[in-house]
């Protein structure tokens, strides 16, 4: 299999990535909600589930950032047949996926007050970045993570990302099982062409 897209395939590098990020993409959510559900802070187990959700979020951060880099330098595959609406709605939903995976990371990061020391990352209300914003805009470290975890747990996270994971998800099921373009397969490892 080709490192590269084709005309007609997606490259192994791009399903690599592709995977890649969906499954640390599971991880950082179940995680992130066994913390919730099953354990309180202090906990040891919180603390466990708490730093697989950090760390799965800034591998995510890093393989969405390659694959960024990947699709802006790759040609794509010929998309399947359809109406130019439906290849719009296609893009269009592709980079808005894009963008909600670059803003949960940054969001996270901005709105925890954990430290993930052992990949050298320290929680952003101990940097002087913060430190300057705290001071210009008259903010304290307690505000500004309300605000920030609002956004990337309540807003992002569990409604705005989860719509559109369905939606990419339908949209596949939809041409695997209606239209039988051999869309899903392109993206499967060692699928077809």
């Amino acid at each position: 299999m080709a490192l590269r897209n084709t005309n007609d395939s997606f490259g192994s590098l791009t399903k690599f990535l592709h995977w890649t990020v969906a499954g640390f993409f599971i991880v950082s959510y179940c995680s992130a909600y066994y913390a919730i559900w099953f354990t309180v802070d202090g906990m040891v187990a919180n603390d466990i589930a708490v730093q697989i959700h950090i760390t799965s979020g800034i591998l995510v951060s890093f393989f969405i950032l390659v694959r960024v880099y990947w699709r802006l330098t790759n040609s794509l595959p010929v998309p399947p047949p359809g109406t130019p609406q439906e290849h719009f709605a296609a893009r269009l939903s592709h980079r808005t996926l894009y963008v909600f995976m670059v803003a949960m990371p940054i969001t996270g990061y901005l709105g925890t007050y954990r430290d993930a020391d052992y990949l050298g990352v320290t929680n952003f209300g101990d940097t002087r970045l913060f430190a300057w914003i705290a001071a210009t805009i008259d903010t304290t470290w307690e505000e500004w993570e309300v605000a920030f975890d609002y956004v990337h747990r309540t807003i992002l996270g569990s409604k705005l990302l989860w719509i559109l994971l369905l939606i990419h998800i339908g949209a596949a099921l939809f041409h695997h099982f209606h239209r039988r373009d051999g869309t899903l397969e392109r993206m499967l490892p060692g699928g077809r062409s």
